[in-house]
């Protein structure tokens, strides 16, 4: 007869090759919150209770060792039948077939060995005590429950563990569930086959140090039901001491939070604060910062989650996907106010050692290892199209590739719809990721997203350059991180959307393969013809900027074709051609397209000549008489702000052939002056006067007719030099004054014109030639000299004034002293100076310098002494006789012929010649006889 022969297990060698793949670290922590948020407890304790408790009256003997430190993990809820089942059963697990829950292995629970040989579970009325190694007495061999309501009384001490705040009343059961995790002593660990390391408190601290310094800020993000999680110590007299809380204060986001389903497609979007304190320094004083997080859930339906794996796969995966709990959830946490060192983890409801470098934690139904501590390797796909590795790294790769971007998508939306950040390129994913275990699966992550967005065409762009509106791609121009910035305003400004992503989103988009309005010369032309109002408007500035970007290359001259973009000169030729543009207010690079033979095909542009401007001028100035040197009138003065402009505009314009225009124009009155007129180009006109005397002095010439430049042209003189005179141009200034005007000169405006010229002369090398030397005389300019002939008590019998040089000029450099004779009335003598003589030289160069000293002029005097008044006769005597040796011979000839000697008995004055010399002998023979005698001082 055949017996019985079957396999047999060592639970501790199980349980140890468990370990051994599952690390030991906050995935304790971890594990113990999945059971309880699949328990649906909304509250989670952790305590590190380093009491040593009672040992008299327990389960076991073989548990005094389990009465000192220990781990407890504390929830609100009870443990049901199913769940008493899963942990007693080694990989069984109650969850398999729920997919509202966390695990699915039954393995999770096991972790805790990593820390304890006996784990305890009280829930409700029962308290459960493993012993893997089988130590406990006969009949409780492998572990213990008992009922705390009908037995718990015979084990008061093997309670007091979870005595004080933990505990409930000893004829009560826990309103909740406690797991209990002794530490593992020396003692317990030299006899271990499961772990043979003693666990010290220290360890534990730590592992609540990392929890709360790493996990307790995000820990609760996607789970279902728990909303506060607390870290504390009891030391060993019984004192409390807080590690850390988290809560999620809103009661309201309950159902949200449990995001339940059915096969259906469902989508969930909520923000959720998370409040952590922790409490740190000397005093332990407990400081609460608040994070808000934008949440959002996304889930495909049932039958087409099974389609698109099925696609996938290449054959029907039917009831596959619910046998491994696959079901496509994805959930998204975006951190709100993100943080510039943010790295994403990734989340099968609690997080993963596994960073994404992400700016959200994702969450998704995740085909782990058995350890949860890495995804599948996705170049693992087993044998045959049907193996299951095959199967749970393609689910994988719609997770990423499908899954992920539509949530993604839809998370971008809600963030834009509800402003919620302000730039919303920092929730797209980064131009590259954290590389870690699992990374090639998400390697794709940012082209599948922006094939989502561009699919669905979400309004989730934001404008240049004022983020608002956001709008889709399909409305908007994509810009480069290279173009110009005050290009993109100032087309932005006309109306144009501008949507100015990161560079390596931007390539991703010319990537893509959708037909997508790439800003460009031309595409912003055809956009621009539909905004001409606007764009008439729009600064000088944004025009000129939109000019050179239309047709520098890439650009083309055609995109300016129907556009008021090109600057005309309107301002100075607009009575003459309406569509005149400005070179020089355009850019060079603009400049030298429009100049190009390929402009004059493609747009019917041709340069302006000077033949062109000639017959604009001729049109407007044609009018007068070519005859006049100048003409005045209101026609003429209404010209003169137009001439500013011409000569402003023709001035700057970049021609290379202005003289041949000048020269061209020289007939006309282009000329403007001071006095409103107009004169010629040929016939020139003066520069204005210079110094601060400048105004006074044109103001005098102008009361004779001389007319200087207007002052709104002398900046741009240099374009028509030759056809400007110098100020001190003399034969010029003679030339232009109006004979009829002299009369009207008064004496303080004639000593203006006389310094004027003087200083004119002085700067000059050269003697400048008249000719019109008698207009020139006729000014009552002139330094002169006139006979005085009351010369009593003192005076002179001369006197310095200014008048004209008219009549025969006498030049004389004389003194004060000196008396001068009167002469015929067309005699003018010109007092030589040292300031007046340049005025002498102008008149006679030659005369000048034969200007007579006192000798000269008491000899010339000679000549006209017989028709001297007596009292000038007599003052000019007084100079001659005392000089009579320095005359001539001929002025003394002729002195002897003049009668001015007084004569005894006569008034009447006779020559030298008829009288007889009182000091002769024959002055005897004619004493007493009348006339023959000389009297008084001649004597």
């Amino acid at each position: 007869m055949p017996e019985n022969f079957r396999e047999k297990a060592d639970l501790t060698k199980i349980i140890k090759s468990i370990l051994d793949s599952y690390p030991l670290g906050n995935g304790i922590l971890r594990e113990l919150l999945q059971n309880s948020d699949d328990a649906s407890a909304t509250t989670q304790t952790f305590i590190l209770d380093l009491r040593t408790h009672p040992s008299h009256s327990i389960v076991d003997e073989d548990l005094v060792s389990c009465q000192g430190p220990a781990l407890l993990a504390i929830n609100d809820t009870l443990f049901s039948d199913s769940d008493w089942k899963a942990i007693s059963t080694l990989h069984s697990s109650s969850k398999v077939n729920d997919e509202t829950k966390i695990g699915k292995f039954g393995i999770g629970v096991r972790a805790c060995y990593h820390i304890t040989d006996n784990p305890h579970f009280l829930s409700g009325r029962k308290l459960v005590i493993f012993d893997p190694h089988e130590r406990f007495s006969a009949g409780q061999e492998g572990g213990v429950r008992i009922d705390v309501l009908t037995e718990g009384a015979a084990y008061p001490d093997q309670l007091a563990a979870f005595h004080g705040s933990l505990s409930p009343d000893s004829d009560e059961s826990f309103p909740g569930t406690v797991v209990r995790l002794p530490l593992r002593t020396p003692a317990q660990a030299t006899t271990s086959r499961i772990k043979p390391i003693a666990v010290d408190q220290s360890l534990i601290k730590t592992l609540f140090d990392d929890f709360v310094e790493k996990e307790l800020n995000v820990v609760m993000l996607f789970l279902k039901h728990i909303r506060h999680i607390s870290l504390k110590i009891i030391d060993v007299n019984g004192v409390e001491t807080f590690v850390g809380s988290a809560e999620i204060p809103d009661l309201s986001l309950a159902e949200k939070r449990t995001f339940s389903r059915n096969t259906g497609a469902r989508e969930e979007t909520f923000k959720c604060a998370i409040n952590v304190t922790t409490f740190g320094g000397r005093t332990r004083r407990p400081t609460t910062v608040s994070q808000v997080w934008r949440v959002c859930h996304a889930v495909q339906s049932t039958g087409e989650t099974s389609r698109i794996i099925t696609s996938n796969l290449g054959y029907d995966v039917g009831s596959k996907l619910a046998e491994d709990k696959l079901f496509s959830h994805v959930g998204l946490a975006f951190p709100i106010g993100l943080r510039s060192d943010f790295n994403g983890r990734l989340f099968t409801l609690l997080p993963l050692p596994i960073h994404t470098g992400f700016p959200v934690h994702l969450h998704g139904i995740l085909a782990l290892t058995q350890d949860r501590q890495s995804l599948r390797n996705i170049e693992e796909t087993g044998t045959g199209i049907e193996s299951r590795e095959r199967l749970v790294v393609t689910w994988n790769r719609a997770i990423f590739d499908i899954f992920l971007p539509a949530t993604w998508s839809a998370l971008l939306q809600t963030l834009v719809d509800q402003k919620e950040v302000d730039n919303i390129w920092v929730a797209w994913p980064a131009m590259t990721h954290a590389n870690t275990n699992g990374s090639s699966y998400w390697r794709d992550i940012l082209s599948n997203l922006v094939g989502r967005v561009v699919e669905m065409d979400l309004p989730i762009f934001p404008t240049f350059p004022d983020i608002q509106p956001h709008v889709a791609l399909s409305s908007a121009f994509i810009a480069a991180e290279t173009d110009d910035i005050a290009l993109l305003r100032a087309l932005s400004s006309v109306g144009l959307s501008i949507v100015k992503p990161p560079e390596h989103i931007r390539k991703v988009l010319e990537s893509s393969g959708v037909v997508l309005k790439f800003l460009h010369p031309h595409t912003a032309w055809m956009a621009l013809l539909t905004r001409i109002p606007a764009l008439t408007i729009v600064a000088e500035d944004d025009k000129d900027r939109i000019l050179q970007y239309l047709v520098v290359a890439p650009g083309s001259i055609s995109n300016v074709i129907g556009l008021p973009l090109v600057p005309l000169e309107g301002d100075v030729f607009r009575d003459c051609d309406d569509d005149l543009i400005s070179l020089s207010k355009l850019h060079p690079q603009v400049e030298t397209i429009f100049c190009s033979p390929t402009a004059a095909r493609a747009v019917n542009i041709i340069r302006l000549d000077k033949t062109k401007v000639h017959l604009y001028l001729h049109a407007v100035f044609g009018r007068f008489n070519p005859a006049d040197d100048e003409v005045a009138g209101d026609t003429a003065s209404s010209k003169v702000e137009w001439l500013a402009r011409f000569w402003k505009w023709l001035s700057e314009a970049p021609w290379p052939d202005k003289d041949g225009l000048v020269t061209l124009i020289a007939r006309f009155h282009l000329l403007p002056t001071s006095h409103g007129s107009l004169r010629k180009m040929e016939s020139r006109v003066l520069l204005p006067v210079q110094g601060t005397n400048g105004g006074r002095v044109m103001n005098a010439w102008g009361i004779l007719g001389v007319h200087f430049l207007h002052p709104n042209i002398t900046q741009h003189s240099s374009v028509f030099q030759k056809f400007a005179a110098d100020p001190g141009d003399i034969p010029f200034l003679v030339d232009s004054i109006s004979s009829q005007s002299i009369s009207e000169l008064d004496a303080r405006s004639a000593s203006l014109i006389q310094e004027h010229l003087v200083q004119s002369m002085r700067a000059r090398s050269g003697k400048p030639i008249l000719d019109n030397r008698q207009k020139f005389a006729q000014l009552p300019i002139f330094p002169t000299r006139t006979a005085v002939r009351d010369g009593k008590k003192g005076r002179n019998f001369s006197q310095r004034g200014t008048g004209p040089a008219s009549g025969t000029l006498i030049f004389m450099r004389v003194g004060d002293e000196c008396p001068v004779p009167v002469t015929p009335e067309n005699t003018t003598f010109f007092d030589v100076t040292p300031s007046s003589s340049v005025l002498g030289t102008i008149l006679d160069p030659v005369g000048i310098k034969k200007a007579l000293v006192e000798i000269g002029v008491l000899e010339m005097a000679i000549s006209h002494l017989k028709v001297q008044p007596l009292d000038i006769l007599d003052a000019l005597l007084s100079r001659i006789i005392p000089r009579i040796s320095d005359l001539s011979a001929s002025a003394k000839s002729q002195l002897q012929s003049v009668p001015f000697v007084t004569v005894s008995g006569s008034a009447k004055r006779i020559p030298p010649t008829q009288i007889v010399d009182p000091r002769s002998e024959l002055a005897l023979l004619y004493e007493g006889e009348v006339g023959k005698l000389p009297t008084g001082h001649d004597c």
